[in-house]
């Protein structure tokens, strides 16, 4: 039996030579970010007081803007939970 001492085929890569390739891949090679879901950046503002208003209906107004604001929060979750699996990979 012997051995050929010519070169490989170019075509023909060892499993070490393939991850080394994945791994220098990952590292190089920015990751781009979708852009930010518009109501991230947005500030819900407090519900504004009017002359002779019940305090009772200023209760209201409030916390309807909370719950406004908590929702934009909960949406802005959403979405970096979702990128985080996506930027893990299989």
């Amino acid at each position: 039996m012997t051995l050929c001492a010519c070169k490989r085929d170019p075509e023909i890569y060892t499993v070490a030579e393939i991850r080394a390739a994945i791994k220098k891949g990952e590292t190089e090679t920015p990751i781009e970010l979708p852009s930010l879901p518009p109501q991230c950046g947005t500030l819900i503002p407090h519900a504004s007081l009017t002359l002779n208003q019940s305090w009772y209906s200023a209760l209201k107004r409030e916390m309807a803007q909370l719950d406004l604001a908590n929702d934009n929060t909960s949406q802005c979750a959403a979405f970096y939970r979702r990128l985080e699996r996506e930027l893990e990979g299989p």
